[in-house]
């Protein structure tokens, strides 16, 4: 017996139970935009820990309201991420580093 043709649908199908997939011809230029867009904050080579910094924790990142505190740790791997390099300050609140604090 031989084996069934498989064929493809232009349209890309749902795999999932969840909402349908939907595909339109700006949702890849959305991705090239998104992928595109300028870093928040620091890189995490200009990150030490002992450094004065102001984050956003995740219940302030709608009103943008920064924390200053000193770095702990740095938990995000990566060199850089859109939204700021995740760090733990000192006095255990995790956030994102918006800006690092000159000291004179």
């Amino acid at each position: 017996m031989a084996e069934p043709v498989r064929t493809w649908a232009a349209e890309p199908v749902a795999t999932s139970l969840r909402a349908p997939l939907k595909v339109d011809a700006s949702s890849h230029l959305r991705c090239e935009l998104d992928h595109n867009r300028t870093m928040n904050g620091p890189t995490r080579s200009q990150i030490q820990p002992g450094m004065r910094v102001r984050i956003v924790e995740k219940q302030n990142q709608r009103t943008g309201k920064l924390t200053e505190g000193i770095v702990r740790s740095i938990l995000t791997k990566s060199p850089q991420h859109p939204h700021g390099i995740k760090v733990m300050l000192e006095n255990a609140v995790v956030g994102r580093v918006k800006e690092i604090v000159k000291v004179n």
